[in-house]
């Protein structure tokens, strides 16, 4: 890979993925995981609150919060998954070839981690920002014609997150089939 395709699959503030490349990606994992061949689990990520960090600390201190994030999750993630993120204060991270069961474990996990440890010092003053992350599974079968819909369900499952409290986790689920 050179340089040039290097920083162009890369978000320049956060240096997790940028969000044209992931969608690159999660379409083959979407298109694997559809015929059967292998899951793909999805988390939405947001970070409560951001505005008001931002109001609060000034966008400088806000740039500091994203990177910071973004460096947990980079350093926290399995080599196999992809960390990108999706705009503003969100963040999106693909399991592959992982089961709802598993991706549940590994997403909680990460959130109890990053209650732990994620601490910014925003000019001597600590900020602790909260994170709620919703979650889809995709094992096979036509229920997600295509990957925006996927994309969505994990976006439904984030505000259901949003909706519990701080550091929550919501997974969507796929309706029983009659």
């Amino acid at each position: 890979v050179d340089i040039i395709e290097q920083k162009n699959q890369l978000d320049s503030l956060t240096k997790a993925y940028s969000r044209a490349y992931f969608y690159e990606k999660l379409q083959c994992e979407f298109d694997k995981a559809t015929k059967g061949v292998e899951p793909v689990s999805l988390a939405f990520i947001d970070i409560d609150n951001f505005k008001l960090i931002n109001d609060t600390y000034g966008h400088l201190v806000g740039d500091d919060v994203l990177i910071s994030i973004s460096q947990f999750f980079i350093a926290n993630t399995r080599s196999s998954d992809i960390i990108a993120r999706y705009g503003g204060d969100e963040f999106l991270l693909m399991l592959c070839n992982t089961e709802a069961d598993v991706a549940k474990q590994l997403a909680q996990k990460l959130l109890n981690k990053y209650e732990d440890e994620i601490e910014i010092d925003a000019n001597g003053i600590n900020i602790k920002p909260y994170i709620s992350i919703g979650l889809v599974t995709l094992t096979g079968g036509d229920y997600f014609s295509n990957m925006n819909m996927l994309l969505d369900a994990a976006d439904k499952a984030l505000y259901v997150a949003k909706n519990i409290d701080k550091n929550s986790l919501a997974e969507y689920s796929v309706p029983a089939t009659v």
